[in-house]
Parts: C-alpha cells; sequence; structure tokens
C-alpha cells in the first residue's frame, strides 16, 4: 500500500459543532475511497492555518532504480533504470542542509514573494537496494514551489556525472545565475509530515 500524503493537514469552520469521531465517519462516507480523513482535531486556537503555522514539514521522494516498475506503484515513484551514481548523490545530498537562497532550486514565479531564503534542517539520500529504489528524504522549514523536484533533478545529474558537488553549492549562492531546474517528475513526490508549535498541537 502507498500512502502518498501522510501528513498533508487541512482546516475549516463549522458552524454546528460536531464530535471529531462522528464528523470523521460523515465525511469519509462522502469522500472518494483514495481520500480519507485519518483525524479530526479542534483548533487550539481559532486562528490556526495549516500552512502559515507550520515550523517545519518533510517531504520524500522515491526512485524506482528496477528495469521493470511494478504496476503497483508506478503512481509513486520515478521510474529511472538507467545508470546513476548513486553514492555521489547521497554524499552531494547533505551539502543542502543549512539557510540558503534557493532561488535556482524553484519555479519562476512573478506573482510569489522575492524572499527564496529557506533553511533545511536535514537532507539526505539512501539506496534500498531491497526495494530497488533510492529514497530522498528533506526536512525543511518551508519549500519554495517544485524545489524538491529541482532539488532531485540536480542530484540526478549528479548521479549522471553532469553536475559536481560544487555545481550543488553554487546554485546556493545568491545572484548565481543558474537557472532552475532541471525539474524531477512529480510520481515520486510525496509529504510526510508537517510539524506544528506544541501550543497548537
Amino acid at each position: 500500500m502507498c500512502i502518498r500524503d501522510r501528513g498533508q493537514v487541512v482546516a475549516f469552520d463549522l458552524e454546528n459543532p460536531i464530535p471529531c469521531g462522528s464528523l470523521r465517519k460523515a465525511v469519509n462516507r462522502w469522500l472518494p475511497r483514495d481520500i480519507r480523513v485519518l483525524e479530526f482535531r479542534e483548533a487550539v486556537v481559532e486562528t490556526f492555518h495549516p500552512r502559515y503555522d507550520a515550523i517545519a514539514k518533510t517531504y520524500e521522494y522515491r526512485i524506482y532504480r528496477g528495469e521493470v516498475c511494478p504496476p503497483i506503484l508506478h503512481r509513486y515513484v520515478y521510474h529511472h533504470p538507467f545508470p546513476l551514481n548513486e553514492e555521489l548523490m547521497n554524499a552531494a545530498a547533505p551539502l543542502l542542509v543549512g539557510e540558503h537562497d534557493f532561488r535556482a532550486y524553484a519555479a519562476t514565479n512573478p506573482q510569489a514573494s522575492d524572499n527564496k531564503v529557506r533553511e533545511i534542517f536535514s537532507s539526505a539520500g539512501e539506496s534500498r537496494r531491497d526495494r530497488d529504489e533510492w529514497v530522498y528524504r528533506v526536512r525543511g522549514s518551508g519549500f519554495l514551489k517544485h524545489m524538491v523536484r529541482n532539488i532531485i533533478g540536480v542530484l540526478l545529474q549528479v548521479g549522471q556525472g553532469n553536475v559536481t558537488n560544487e555545481g550543488v553549492v553554487a546554485r546556493l549562492r545568491p545572484g548565481c545565475g543558474i537557472p532552475a531546474g532541471p525539474r524531477a517528475a512529480p510520481q515520486g513526490l510525496s509529504l510526510v509530515s508537517v510539524e506544528y508549535p506544541k501550543e497548537l498541537e
């Protein structure tokens, strides 16, 4: 079983209060079978916002390395059976840790804020031979549009020998002028968790 968005959080207001357990059953009855509400909680504060109150998010990107991708996985992994130096990718991933300008790792969006600085708390790649997968997991204060997919695109270039560790770091320097991307396919990306201050839990 594959769970694509394990940590998705939403918020809404109700005029008529309903016990959380009853509300979960009622909502799941009307949702499509591939979408399920796992838990309802009453917000500690009325102004709670799932996006703006978050203090950290964790994403995972899975690349299936086998020659033939199992049909049950094809919607949840990026299939890349071609040669890759996964050790180089694993070594390059931690270079993104810290507070940096991620402009070269973000989509061009003229309507977005000009502030492209984000802090990455952890960034690691792992080869899972038993599953024929290479998995990247990143945790940070926040992420720009397409940022994780662009990071994967660059790490794939590292694995192919087209980008060095210096190239990974160069993209973090303000005004580097390197265009964003290349962007990896969306299939492998999933949200793992969203964290909030303890007083809002």
